[in-house]
C-alpha cells in the first residue's frame, strides 16, 4: 500500500488505521494507539511497537521478524500466519488473540500472557516462554 520506512508515529492516534501491505520497515510505533488497525500482510521487521496499543488489531500474514513489542497490548489481535520470528514480546498481553500458525521462532516471550489465546499450529521453537501466562485452547 504505502512506504513508511523508518516513520515515526510515537504516540500517536492511528485507531482503526489502514496498513495494509504497507512498508514500515523500522518504523517506531512506541506508545501508540492502533485498535482495530489493519496491518494485514504490513512489512514490520525491526519496527518499534514498545507500549503500544494494538487491541483487536490485524496482522494477519504480517511480518514481524526482529520487531519490538515489550509491553504492547495484544489483546483481541488476530496475528494468523504472521512471522514473529526473534521478535521481543516480553511483558505482553495477548489475552484472546489469535495466533494460529504463526512463526513465534526464537522469541522473547517472558512474563507474557496468553491467556485464552489460540496457538494452534504455531511454530514455538526456541521461543523464550520464562514466566509466560499460557492458559490457552
Amino acid at each position: 500500500m504505502g512506504c513508511f520506512v523508518r516513520a515515526r508515529f510515537m504516540k500517536s492516534s492511528l485507531i482503526g488505521a489502514n496498513f495494509v501491505d504497507a512498508n514500515l520497515h523500522s518504523a517506531i510505533f512506541s506508545q501508540a494507539n492502533l485498535r482495530d488497525a489493519a496491518l494485514i500482510g504490513a512489512d514490520l521487521e525491526e519496527a518499534d511497537f514498545v507500549g503500544a496499543d494494538l487491541r483487536c488489531a490485524s496482522l494477519v500474514g504480517a511480518n514481524c521478524m526482529k520487531a519490538n513489542l515489550e509491553g504492547a497490548n495484544l489483546e483481541d489481535a488476530n496475528l494468523t500466519g504472521a512471522n514473529l520470528k526473534d521478535a521481543n514480546f516480553k511483558g505482553a498481553n495477548f489475552k484472546n488473540a489469535n495466533l494460529t500458525n504463526a512463526n513465534l521462532e526464537g522469541g522473547n516471550f517472558t512474563g507474557a500472557n496468553f491467556e485464552k489465546s489460540n496457538i494452534l499450529g504455531a511454530n514455538l521453537k526456541f521461543a523464550n516462554l520464562h514466566g509466560t501466562i499460557l492458559n490457552i485452547y
